[in-house]
């Protein structure tokens, strides 16, 4: 408890602007200290209630991080003036109750609060995170990653890109890049296609539905970025292939 009250002083004494992220946030994969995980929540009025609510999503994540079941599908309308989404329904299923046991042993790496968010690092309490504890990264005028035109090719490793537009709260904007890049990469792993289709004399018609029941376990969130300029935001995940 006194990493996790540490952290918290150290973080609201720095607030920081809706241009600037922790270094951890951006760059996550590159630490290298094991099991890690990010949590990050709206700003809120009372700051502590905010920063134990981005350490409890933290903790909620690194369990997510372990083992979480995609489940479902969409669907897709193609007729010859194009392709036309029909709809999606996709749920993921994890260990829920056990964020809190985990968070037991857990240690509060740092937390940072800025104009758009609270954000909170939680890992191995032996995890040294001393040289870029505070470390803000300004991404305005910076190259974006070559990630987001390509995926990194490693062997033994799938990788999936996630992307959201800007909400008004951008935190939503991080939280839907993550579940899309979950998606994907669970469609990296495994996909049934079906498909119905209809043909006349005039037109031509297809239905296809995608559908996925995939668990994901021990991947890692590597980096996250965000484009200014289109205001789409980008989360890269890994996992092991087995």
């Amino acid at each position: 408890m006194r990493v996790f009250s540490l952290a918290i002083a150290l973080a609201f004494a720095r607030p920081g602007v809706c241009q600037e992220y922790p270094h951890w946030f951006l760059f996550q994969g590159g630490i290298g200290c094991g099991k890690i995980a990010v949590g990050f929540v709206n700003p809120a009025f009372h700051a502590d209630s905010a920063a134990a609510l981005a350490v409890r999503c933290a903790c909620e994540n690194y369990v997510r991080q372990s083992a979480v079941k995609i489940s479902g599908g969409q669907s897709f309308w193609a007729t010859e003036a194009g392709t036309y989404w029909m709809g999606a329904d996709f749920s993921e299923e994890y260990d829920t109750l056990s964020g809190s046991e985990v968070c037991a042993h857990l240690g509060v790496l740092d937390a940072v609060a800025t104009a758009g968010g609270v954000f909170a690092l939680v890992g191995s309490p032996e995890c040294d995170v001393s040289s870029i504890r505070g470390k803000m990264i300004s991404i305005v005028g910076n190259s974006p990653p070559g990630w987001i035109e390509r995926l990194p090719s490693e062997r033994g490793s799938h990788f999936a890109v996630g992307i959201a537009p800007q909400y008004f709260y951008e935190i939503s904007s991080w939280v839907e890049a993550e579940q899309a890049a979950r998606r994907n990469l669970a469609r990296a792993v495994h996909t049934t296609m079906k498909s119905i289709q209809k043909q006349t004399t005039t037109e031509a018609q297809e239905v296809r539905h995608e559908e996925l029941s995939v668990m994901l376990r021990d991947y890692q969130v590597v980096a996250r970025w965000r484009d200014m300029k289109r205001q789409i935001f980008y989360v890269l995940l890994r996992m092991p292939i087995n």
